[in-house]
């Protein structure tokens, strides 16, 4: 039971306690109020003030007397006649750098309303567009070395031959060192001696940099020494197969993105992105199941290794796009092909119009022209467009191995030209001071995107994609706003559309061309255009099997083929074996029957398009068509080839203008790949 004053002590908080609480916080208010104003005012004049500060004043400025100031240092601890100058002694000798403690970064930032404060360009950067992905195969001239890495020193005796036949060509009064390039002749650069070139460079002004800053005279320079030498190593040429993807930038919209975010003019030269490089993705196509395989980056170390020891790039002059729409860092150089042709590596939407009306002009008014619409293939081993005369190599860097003409046509002013490369020379703001932009900018609204993949496999098809990497021009910053990225280098853009698929030739392919015809007809027989591809050198040759089921398509076969080093092509044993068996066949040359014309029955015969199923060397079934393979782009850029090849009149009369046509409509048109 509860108790009755506990109950009627609760009944009277629960009624009195809030009333309670309420007088007692006015009663504290009262009270508080009336001690407030019985206190003294606080006598704060400005006179007040000013009294108490130079009384402070008086004491901070107030001698002190040298005996007070030693008696408080004893007072202290300190012996002043013993221990105090063993102790500055000992301190001399630890000096401090106080460089040693400075801040990386100023504790100050930069505040909003203090200046413009630049925002993030991560999200502002373009994808290429418009791309074209083009396969070609081809002989590269590399740098040999031996097994432990080091270059391989050239023939003697091979260079006197080259030499030799140099003069033979030319003339010993042709000017050969005197500047002449003589009608025809194609410059090629020799990648490894601009690279030693301009590391001698970057040595030799460090060098005058250090002179003068410790008021040494620098010495003049000695005279250049004529530069019209054969090359310092052996070179080796090598089967080389690639896919070429080109594409579009649009660099206009690329500056007004920067411009906005950086908050400064689109006239700037800060505004020009900083491109580094492109980066290349890639899938392959399963035949056997229909799918495409995971997205893959192809590798650009491996891509460096391949391309590190190319001993010629292809002359400035074969570009057939203006200089100021490649740059380096987003263009990969083209190396020299000793054998088959490039193919698709100039975007036709760049080519400037009269260069377009001068490759599509009539065919009685390209003689004139030949030469300059070479630029659009590669140069094969005896393909130089003029008699007698073979690709001859910019910067008197001297000749191949492989019994091309040396370099040794070009003056010193041509020279200095070709050594400007890739790196200088590209017009339109290139090589700018340092802080006014980067190394490689252009003016021009669109630009070229080109990226070379040397690492496919023969018989598989691909298709790409790409993006362009650019420097970070917030790096290292403060005046960012908050969250922007100023610790990255670099940035990628976002990934282009994927281009068409492509397909790597194998190194022996087959076409259905027709049913066989003539001396080779039967009803199941049908004829096969075979290409053979060799890895090692890079030359091809194309022949026709009538191949009937049951019989393997193609075999050893003596033809044609170009020599290097000869005007003539000899014949050659070319494995022509593909390895894939003929198991049935549909198509051949059938009677007319039951038609007449004019009450008169017609006579004759009509051709049914040859189909045909081979079991490849894989046990997986193919199946061939007429219809697709003898219309085959690939094929017919081939064959093409392969004619010009071992055709010297078709070589030096038509090269250019066939050649150049072909290749102007596979840039164009993402048409053939290359051979």
């Amino acid at each position: 039971m509860a108790n009755p004053t506990v109950e009627k002590l609760k009944s009277f908080g629960l009624r009195f306690a809030d009333k309670a609480a309420v007088a007692l916080t006015a009663v504290l208010c009262l009270v508080f109020v009336f001690l407030a104003l019985n206190k003294e005012t606080i006598e704060t004049t400005p006179d007040e003030l000013n009294r108490i500060a130079q009384s402070a004043q008086q004491n901070i400025n107030q001698p002190q007397d040298e005996k007070t100031i030693l008696e408080r240092i004893e007072q202290d601890g300190m012996d002043l006649k013993e221990s105090f100058g063993a102790a500055i002694a000992a301190r001399e000798k630890t000096k401090v750098d106080v460089r040693q403690f400075s801040l990386a970064r100023s504790f100050v930032k930069a505040e909003p309303g203090a200046g413009l404060i630049r925002d993030s360009v991560k999200d502002q950067l373009l994808a290429p567009y418009d791309l074209v992905a083009t396969a070609g195969r081809g002989g590269i001239p590399f740098a040999a070395r031996d097994s432990a890495g080091n270059l391989l020193p050239p023939d003697p005796e091979e260079q006197k031959r080259q030499l030799s036949g140099m003069y033979g060509m030319m003339g010993e009064g042709s000017g050969m060192y005197g500047g002449m390039m003589g009608a025809g002749g194609t410059a090629k650069k020799n990648v490894r001696q601009e690279q030693l070139t301009k590391r001698q460079e970057q040595v030799a002004s460090a060098r005058e940099k250090a002179a003068i800053a410790g008021g040494v005279t620098v010495p003049a320079e000695e005279e250049e020494e004529s530069t019209s030498m054969l090359v310092d190593f052996k070179t080796e040429v090598r089967g080389q197969r690639w896919v070429a993807i080109v594409g579009l930038l649009n660099n206009k919209q690329f500056r007004e993105r920067y411009a906005r975010a950086l908050k400064i003019s689109e006239d700037s030269p800060e505004s020009h992105p900083d491109y580094k490089r492109i980066e290349m993705e890639r899938q392959a196509f399963n035949p056997v199941t229909g799918d495409w395989s995971d997205w893959t980056l192809v590798d650009p170390e491996e891509l460096e290794r391949r391309s590190a020891d190319i001993a010629f790039e292809e002359e400035k002059t074969f570009e057939m796009t203006p200089d100021a729409v490649r740059l380096p860092p987003i263009v990969d150089f083209l190396p020299y092909l000793v054998s088959g042709y490039w193919s698709g590596v100039h975007h036709g939407q760049l080519i400037p119009p009269e260069k377009l009306r001068e490759l599509f002009a009539e065919e009685e008014d390209q003689g004139a022209n030949n030469m300059a619409m070479m630029g659009m293939m590669g140069m094969g081993s005896s393909m130089m467009g003029m008699e007698g005369m073979e690709g001859m190599m910019s910067g008197s860097r001297g000749m191949m191995g492989s019994g091309m003409m040396g370099s040794g046509m070009m003056g010193s002013d041509m020279d200095e030209m070709a050594m400007m490369g890739m790196g200088m020379g590209m017009g339109m703001g290139m090589g700018r001071a340092a802080g006014t932009g980067p190394e490689y900018m252009t003016d021009e609204e669109i630009i070229m995107v080109r990226g070379l993949d040397y690492t496919v496999q023969p018989d598989t098809t691909y298709r790409y994609r790409l993006r362009v990497v650019v420097a970070n021009p917030n790096y290292n910053r403060d005046d960012v706003a908050h969250g922007v990225d100023n610790t990255s280098r670099e940035f990628a853009g976002p990934w282009s559309e994927p281009t068409e698929a492509v397909k790597v030739p194998a190194d022996v392919s087959i076409y259905v061309m027709n049913p066989a015809r003539g001396s080779a007809y039967s009803e199941d027989t049908v004829s096969f255009d075979v290409v053979a591809w060799n890895p090692d050198t890079g030359a091809l040759a194309v022949s026709n099997f009538p191949t009937a089921p049951g019989q393997f398509v193609g075999h050893p076969k003596s033809v044609l083929v170009p020599e290097e080093g000869e005007d003539e092509p000899k014949n050659q044993l070319i494995p022509f074996q593909s390895r894939e068996l003929v198991v049935d066949t549909v198509g051949s040359q059938r009677p007319v029957q039951n038609l007449s014309a004019g009450g008169r029955p017609l006579t004759g015969t009509f051709e049914i398009p040859a189909v045909v199923t081979v079991l490849r060397p894989d046990g997986t079934i193919a199946l061939h068509s007429q219809a697709v393979d003898a219309t085959d782009d690939q094929l017919a850029f081939m064959k093409e080839s392969y004619n010009l090849s071992i055709s010297p009149e078709l070589n030096k009369k038509a090269r250019g203008n066939n050649m150049g046509m072909m290749g102007m409509m596979s840039g164009m048109m993402g048409g053939m790949p290359g051979s």
